[in-house]
């Protein structure tokens, strides 16, 4: 064969796979959002642990689409009209399963969008229906609290957390039987990360109980199970686990250098760019005020990777700071298996952590009980 010949024969067959190539997915976005038009929506893939943006489209007379090939489904999430002002910043965050077929999402103003057309993501709606449902029903409790609190009402205040929690624990048991039904699939394993990895060990463990050896050997369930063994290495009853950063001065400081050391040390674990984090620190310097002088000291860890705008921040707070920077990569995040924040972490005189995650009024309260 010449090679002309042969030239001819493989232009050939390039267009006929590329004319035949199917279209596994087709994503068909609605927006039903006037500000919103012609802005963007990317599409985010989790790659090593981190969200990877991997495609993007525009909104365009209040739609958008993604189409392309897949071997297998996977969890994504799409985030819909970054940047777009409408009341305050404005944008819609869906996590989903990009699996072969048609997927419709439908944003309209809404808390959440809406996702159909295939059957994991069919059986993902559902679960998250219900789901927020249980959130949409503590809604207005915690909106009485805050009425309730104004008017120094403390009874009112104590029956109102009362019933706010009772649907919130009933919540976290659907929740955790959910996935556990469903860990052996991709849907289950998608709401590890967002539903329940800051949950007691215990509870954690149980929604991964029924996993196949197969599963376990899946991406997600080996950086999950990760994930629990690092939380038992610093969970409530251990000692606490050290770590070294820089402070404000850009010195080396450890956290040995103040936990273990005849104080109650909490490790505050925040971010600059962390909405609820900055919220809470006012209440936090009340706090912090009144019990520095008994014994109390704060250690904020801060995930961050802007070096002025973290100093600028956390130098109007009274207590100690460090940061290595380096944002979720945190040395704090790894070796605390801290996922979320605003986070904390409260360590005895002696160095053994002894609670996680007091925030607020439950913070002033367990101090008051130890030192008492």
């Amino acid at each position: 064969m010449t090679m002309k010949k042969i030239l001819i024969t493989a232009i050939a067959a390039i267009t006929f796979f590329a004319c035949n190539k199917s279209t596994d997915y087709t994503i068909i976005g609605t927006v039903a959002i006037t500000e919103m038009e012609g802005s963007q929506v990317f599409l985010y893939k989790r790659v090593d642990g981190e969200q990877v943006r991997a495609d993007s489209a525009i909104i365009t007379n209040g739609t958008y689409t993604f189409s392309g090939s897949i071997n297998a489904p996977v969890g994504i999430n799409l985030l819909i009209g970054e940047g777009v002002e409408r009341e305050g910043q404005y944008a819609f965050w869906v996590d989903m399963i990009l699996e072969k077929g048609k997927i419709n999402i439908i944003t309209n103003g809404e808390r959440f969008s809406k996702v159909s057309g295939t059957k994991n993501n069919e059986l993902l709606q559902t679960f998250k229906d219900t789901s927020n449902n249980f959130s949409q029903r503590m809604m207005p409790l915690w909106t009485a609290i805050e009425e309730a609190q104004k008017a120094k009402n403390d009874e009112l205040v104590q029956t109102l957390r009362e019933e706010a929690m009772k649907i919130w624990n009933e919540k976290i048991a659907f929740d955790v039987e959910f996935i556990k039904n469903n860990i052996n699939n991709i849907v289950g394993r998608s709401q590890l990360w967002m539903n329940i990895a800051g949950l007691p060990i215990e509870q954690m463990r149980d929604a991964i109980s029924k996993a196949t050896p197969a599963t376990l050997k899946t991406q997600e369930l080996e950086r999950f199970v990760a994930h629990l063994e690092t939380q038992e290495k610093t969970a409530v009853g251990q000692p606490f686990v050290d770590f070294r950063m820089q402070n404000l001065d850009g010195n080396e400081i450890s956290l040995s250098d103040f936990a273990g050391k005849g104080k109650y040390v909490m490790i505050d674990f925040t971010a600059t760019w962390c909405g609820p984090c900055i919220a809470e620190k006012p209440a936090m310097v009340e706090t912090y005020k009144r019990f520095k002088d008994k014994g109390f000291e704060i250690i904020s860890v801060w995930f961050d990777n802007d070096h002025e705008r973290w100093v600028s921040v956390a130098k109007s707070l009274p207590w100690i700071h460090m940061s290595d920077l380096k944002g979720w990569k945190s040395e704090g995040a790894k070796l605390y298996g801290v996922n979320a924040i605003p986070h904390s972490v409260l360590i005895d005189p002696t160095g053994t952590i002894i609670a996680r995650d007091l925030r607020g009024d439950d913070l002033e309260k367990k101090l008051v009980e130890l030192m008492q």
